[in-house]
């Protein structure tokens, strides 16, 4: 296992969260699952991941860097700020826990540089001939990077 992510892992595990209400989320919840239009939200598309947990575990994962496309003033999928999802999200009637987005940011992110190495190990090993599988392995170092600022500044920005 990677370094990075062995300290992710263990991060996690010494920093538990409070129990959490449950609720399904869609666990792939971000800009590129989403169809917006004049009316603001359309559709969620991908349902595949779709789980029973705690809801800030999609709150979370659409505001990791890696979806953010270079506009990092915006940590929500490049396009919002957080204080403007919290707000939204509390408006609609949830409730917002701060340790926990950042919780599922650290697990999230070591979740997604595992599932990239995974997918670029397939191409190397020879399991697949997907160039896109390959390509994955280059954003892998970014994810590490991520996590290790997550854990170490305590903030999800």
């Amino acid at each position: 296992m990677r370094p990075a992510v062995r300290a992710g892992l263990a991060w996690l595990r010494a920093n538990p969260i409070s129990e959490a209400p449950i609720t399904l989320v869609h666990a792939d919840f971000r800009n590129g699952n989403m169809i917006v239009d004049d009316n603001g939200l359309a559709a969620v598309l991908d349902w595949e991941l779709a789980q029973v947990t705690d809801p800030m575990q999609d709150l979370a994962w659409m505001c990791l860097r890696t979806w953010r496309f270079g506009n990092d003033a915006k940590p929500v999928g490049g396009f919002g700020s957080i204080a403007a999802l919290r707000s939204g999200y509390e408006a609609a009637g949830g409730g917002w826990r701060d340790d926990a987005v950042h919780w599922w940011s650290v697990a999230r992110c070591a979740w997604w540089a595992i599932g990239l190495a995974g997918q670029a190990a397939a191409f190397t090993s020879g399991l697949t001939d997907a160039i896109m599988l390959a390509a994955s392995g280059r954003r892998v170092p970014e994810l590490e990077y991520d996590l290790l600022r997550l854990i170490a500044d305590g903030t999800t920005n």
